[in-house]
């Protein structure tokens, strides 16, 4: 999305009411090139449903995005990783998603369903600049 998309998005989000405050997205917007706003992983969550609503993804697709990223946030939180997007790599999905879900006894279907997932969700982060490198970008489904 190019700054006047993003322009545009925000115009259509500031019809709905100012808080009284700037979102994440305006903060991006006006802040220098090496000002670097941190998000959550559910902010990026909420980012993302909402541009596959925008999209008018079916409503199941949308449910399987989020039950999938869900379900990876989960085992990440069941091995006690730090939930920063930014510090997360190819090893980071390769060692501790990849491997702990075959240790785990999951068939090799379901393990690749959450990595499509996780594609799409890395993907769109890394097409919206939201993050500065996509850690699926070398991981095979």
């Amino acid at each position: 999305m190019g700054r006047i998309e993003n322009e545009r998005e925000l115009q259509r989000k500031s019809k709905r009411g100012r808080r009284g405050e700037l979102s994440r997205e305006e903060l991006l917007l006006i802040s220098d090139d090496n000002t670097e706003i941190e998000y959550t992983f559910e902010e990026l969550l909420e980012i993302f449903i909402e541009d596959c609503e925008l999209r008018n993804l079916r409503e199941h697709t949308i449910k399987y995005y989020r039950s999938e990223l869900n379900a990876f946030v989960k085992l990440l939180k069941e091995q006690e990783i730090e939930l920063r997007v930014s510090e997360w790599t190819g090893e980071t999905i390769k060692r501790n998603v990849i491997m702990y879900m075959k240790e785990k006894g999951l068939k090799t279907v379901s393990i690749n369903s959450r990595l499509r997932a996780l594609r799409a969700f890395f993907n769109f982060l890394e097409g919206r600049n939201l993050i500065k490198s996509n850690p699926m970008k070398d991981i095979n489904c």
